[in-house]
């Protein structure tokens, strides 16, 4: 049967936003049969009118669970793939010549069936007899594909990790339950995929208990356009039945719960996914400027934690005072590359000048060798530095992590004035830091992202590992016997201009402070 045309009559560019989105309304009261609430309606023109006038808008769309995204999202991707096509046809419109030969949608989520919840309720709405009398019929309909006569096809696709969806291109981007779809995913595979076409693209989804590109962009969006919040007090009032499910679901689960605070109220519960907040993280930055170097007083000693530079990360040295129960960080070193040989004594002469007395190192696999080296080489500079090596297996970072969250959630850690390089990076990465349990296993890792990175944060872990430690007294009796001098040198009426320089030089000069007598 030849093809008639859906919208009749010649469209003037300038009207073709007006003719298809009451062509809609009409769509949706004749052939679906079915009126959406204005919650849903809003969202529906924004994704029509970024289409027609190919916007190529990210639309980020936070719904209460259930309140009805997916029948919304259904029903306009149905419509686009009727319509858009007939309208193309009609109109001068230059940048609807694509849609001649059909409209392409993708839909994503982080699993193929996810996916494929609105994929089917999107054939679900096909009405074959319906549709025949416009000329379009069903041509493909298969697990994942529904391809119509007029070229549209619509193809349900997993974001998981792991799975290969590049070489598509789509003119409409679904990403349904994006909280749970990895940046790294969205950014690389997904985004692409509309490039040619300037797609418009939907991020649909719910707050969850980590930092994503979806909660980026809420955040990004707060109070925009492209941005529709549905709380579920909003979709209570056009669905008695929604209503009621809500108040089981207070009893059931807890009004005050999480996951009911996350699912319908829209709240992301940061604490729970992540390892520290931005608040938290605020209230432990001291009044004070990072430490260029120190003399350890008698009641407090130094140590330091090292986490070794990989393939697309750095080497990080963490420096902390510890006094009691607390420790205050004072200093990172940051080194790039791979030649630990040279970085070895470049992270000795670092040390030496805050009097670190107690080293812990990541010696997992074969960076137990460079610890080895590491401890040879103090040897040859007699440098009495104790340096512990640390397996960073699922156990050791278990116990690792767990007393590094004990210091930050008692307030027993501080952290430098946020004004230097390393000190924004440190910052950043411990912001990013995630944090789950698995069993009872605490998990902390680095986004799913190629550009995030955790060197700073293991540093941090590790040095406070280091802190439960007993202090290595021979290098505090050289730090002692080092404050002595410095009072026999007072008495023998060095100006403080003197004595300053002298300190200086014999804190560079630790290792050999046994040729000092007092």
């Amino acid at each position: 049967m030849m093809e008639t045309q859906t919208i009749q009559n010649s469209v003037r560019e300038e009207d073709a936003l007006d003719v298809v989105l009451n062509a809609f309304d009409n769509f949706m009261i004749k052939t679906v049969q079915l009126k959406l609430h204005p919650y849903q309606m809003r969202p529906a023109y924004y994704i029509i009118q970024s289409m027609v006038e190919v916007l190529g808008k990210e639309i980020v769309m936070e719904f209460a669970r259930q309140s009805g995204k997916t029948e919304m999202i259904a029903d306009v991707t149905y419509f686009l793939a009727v319509y858009l096509p007939s309208l193309s046809r009609i109109t001068n419109n230059p940048k609807l010549a694509m849609f001649k030969k059909g409209i392409k949608i993708g839909i994503f989520a982080p699993k193929y069936d996810q996916s494929k919840i609105t994929f089917e309720r999107l054939k679900d709405r096909f009405d074959e007899f319906a549709m025949q009398s416009k000329g379009i019929m069903s041509e493909v309909s298969n697990g994942n594909t529904f391809t119509l006569s007029n070229g549209s096809m619509i193809k349900c696709l997993s974001a998981s990790e792991g799975t290969t969806i590049e070489g598509e291109t789509f003119h409409l981007l679904i990403v349904e339950e994006c909280q749970d779809v990895g940046d790294r995913k969205i950014k690389k595979s997904i985004f692409p995929m509309g490039a040619s076409t300037r797609a418009t693209t939907c991020l649909i989804g719910t707050a969850s208990f980590h930092k994503c590109y979806f909660w980026q962009q809420v955040e990004r969006y707060a109070g925009n356009e492209n941005i529709f919040l549905v709380h579920h007090k909003e979709a209570e009032k056009y669905n008695e039945n929604y209503r009621m499910y809500i108040e089981d679901e207070k009893v059931r689960i807890g009004e005050e719960s999480d996951e009911f605070q996350a699912s319908y109220c829209l709240k992301w519960i940061l604490e729970r996914g992540m390892f520290i907040v931005a608040p938290k993280f605020d209230e432990l930055v001291g009044d004070y400027s990072v430490f260029h170097q120190y003399v350890p007083k008698d009641n407090e000693y130094v140590v330091a934690g090292v986490d070794w530079g990989k393939a697309n990360d750095s080497t990080t040295v963490t420096i902390g005072i510890v006094k009691g129960k607390n420790i205050q960080v004072v200093a990172w070193l940051e080194l790039m590359g791979d030649d630990y040989a040279d970085q070895l004594d470049y992270i000795i002469g670092f040390l030496k000048d805050y009097g670190v007395s107690t080293i812990v190192c990541d010696s997992t696999a074969t960076q137990d060798q460079i610890v080895d080296n590491f401890k040879r080489r103090c040897r040859d500079m007699r440098y009495n530095l104790k340096i512990d090596g640390f397996q960073m297996t699922a156990s050791g970072k278990d116990k690792m992590y767990k007393e590094l969250l004990s210091k930050t959630s008692q307030a027993e850690i501080s952290f430098p004035e946020i004004k230097t390089r390393e000190a924004r990076r440190f910052r950043q990465q411990m912001l990013d830091l995630e944090k789950e349990y698995k069993g009872n296993m605490l998990s902390c890792h680095h986004p799913d992202d190629r550009n995030s990175h955790d060197d700073y944060c293991d540093s941090l872990a590790l040095m406070v590992w280091a802190s439960s430690k007993r202090p290595n007294r021979a290098v505090l009796g050289k730090y002692n016997r080092m404050k002595e001098i410095k009072m026999v040198e007072m008495k023998k009426g060095i100006n403080p201009l003197e004595e300053k320089e002298i300190m200086k030089g014999l804190i560079k000069d630790v290792a050999n402070t046994k040729k000092h007598k007092g």
